[in-house]
């Protein structure tokens, strides 16, 4: 040790440059191989147990914001390499002042101040100034300006480099500016509960006896807890089943059916089965929900977590080939929850921003109408047909309902009350930018009563 170093200096270095080679090599495993984020991270933890909760918090926190920043970092001639990282060398990328950039710069642009202590480190690290923290009020505008003025950037980036080119021809025909579409994108993203306990007051005063403070939604049962760092999963309402973490835009898609009790609803695309347990939370246990995905371990998530909220009226039958896995024309509702580009969710999911091909709105519309096709054979006559997605693009969204509804006319669009405007609407878009939450999509389809084909 170095006269007049402490120890506590060594160590807060050490942990400093740990953070930083960690955030860097899940990093580039994520660009390799394309898997999402979270399951990257979740892996990375399971084998190196040696990480405390401080220590995953810090990684996780410069990973997501290293993503949600990208397209500026990687401006900075020390990240040139990572432009090519598929093919660059470990001794390329992973070089301890790019490092150590990475994490300074992401922490900085997302507003990360909490381990400001580590950013002297990282800074003399990376060979670069200290940065004056931004000030909350800072825009997308400030924040180019001052990271061009930081960095010694010869020009002051565009804040269209944030996301891939090919989501603004999807989302052209909004008009909205780019720094609108980029800050919503670019916020950290709340913590979003559905309570599923009455008296609800109680869920909520737990909640508050654990220090985590809800806040109401123009949708009942929603509640926002923002960036609350107490782990839900260890709550005992969370345990006994009083609530569910589930985003606001997703609860509109459940919120958008309808369901009531007592009817029959087939979840077409249920993955872990939050929509299921919403509507079985609507119909008050009482009627059939079949859930289905062609992920059978998915279904046995939803098992589990419709055992912990008491919810009984929920069967499980998975794909299997093409056939679909119901009887035909016997569900008041069916949901089709699709799957898609997730671009409503890369708030939640950065990395998905550059992670998706260029081609993945087109490739997946084919997908979905199968799927559409496929489900409305479920539906009874008067019965509704409920399409969603997670995604912000036409070609997922209206495209492929207008294809849909010109090729099967015994369908029609039914409007359904828009939580936010308390509109009447068909088309049902929730937006980042208009709410503090994921992007969705929902319509609602319904059968001619008096239908007798498929």
């Amino acid at each position: 040790m170095k006269p007049g170093v402490s120890e506590k200096s060594v160590q807060l270095k050490n942990r400093a440059l740990c953070y930083a080679r960690v955030t860097a090599q899940v990093l580039k495993s994520i660009f390799t191989s394309r898997n999402p984020a979270d399951r990257e991270l979740r892996s990375y933890f399971k084998q190196h147990r040696e990480h405390g909760s401080r220590d995953r918090r810090i990684i996780a926190n410069c990973l997501f914001a290293a993503f949600r920043w990208w397209g500026w970092l990687k401006i900075h001639p020390q990240l040139s390499p990572w432009e090519r990282v598929a093919e660059a060398s470990d001794d390329e990328l992973l070089k301890s002042e790019q490092q150590a950039l990475i994490c300074l710069a992401a922490q900085w642009l997302d507003g990360i101040d909490e381990d400001i202590e580590l950013w002297p480190i990282w800074a003399e690290t990376a060979g670069v100034p200290v940065p004056e923290p931004l000030s909350a009020e800072a825009d997308l505008t400030s924040k180019a300006v001052q990271f061009a003025e930081w960095l010694d950037l010869s020009a002051i980036p565009d804040a269209r480099a944030l996301v891939p080119d090919w989501i603004w021809d999807e989302i052209q025909h909004l008009a909205l500016s780019p720094e609108k579409v980029i800050s919503a994108f670019n916020r950290r993203p709340p913590l979003w509960i559905r309570c599923q306990h009455e008296p609800e007051e109680e869920v909520l005063e737990e909640l508050r006896r654990h220090l985590v403070t809800p806040e109401a939604s123009p949708l009942p049962g929603a509640y926002s807890l923002g960036f609350s760092h107490v782990n839900l999963y260890l709550l005992p309402p969370f345990k006994q089943g009083w609530f569910e973490i589930q985003d606001f835009a997703s609860q509109v898609i459940g919120y958008a059916t309808g369901a009531s009790p007592g009817e029959r609803w087939w979840d077409a695309c249920a993955g872990a089965g939050g929509k299921s347990l919403q509507l079985a939370w609507m119909m008050r246990n009482r009627g059939r929900i079949i859930a289905s995905d062609i992920r059978a371990y998915k279904l046995k998530d939803l098992r589990r977590r419709a055992r912990r909220g008491q919810f009984f009226n929920i069967m499980y039958k998975p794909w299997e080939r093409t056939r679909i896995p119901v009887s035909e024309k016997t569900f008041d509702g069916v949901l089709v929850d699709a799957p898609c580009s997730c671009s409503g969710t890369w708030r939640r999911n950065p990395d998905a921003r550059w992670t998706s091909p260029p081609d993945i709105t087109h490739k997946l519309a084919t997908v979905q109408y199968d799927i559409l096709t496929k489900a409305l054979k479920a539906v009874k006559p008067g019965g509704k047909l409920v399409y969603a997605t997670c995604s912000i693009c036409r070609t997922e969204n209206e495209d492929v309902v207008c294809r849909f509804l010109r090729e099967n006319p015994a369908f029609q669009l039914q409007p359904v009350r828009h939580p936010l405007t308390g509109k009447m609407e068909e088309f049902i878009h929730i937006y980042p930018w208009d709410y503090d939450c994921d992007g969705s999509f929902v319509v609602v389809m319904q059968k001619n009563s008096n239908d007798s084909g498929a």
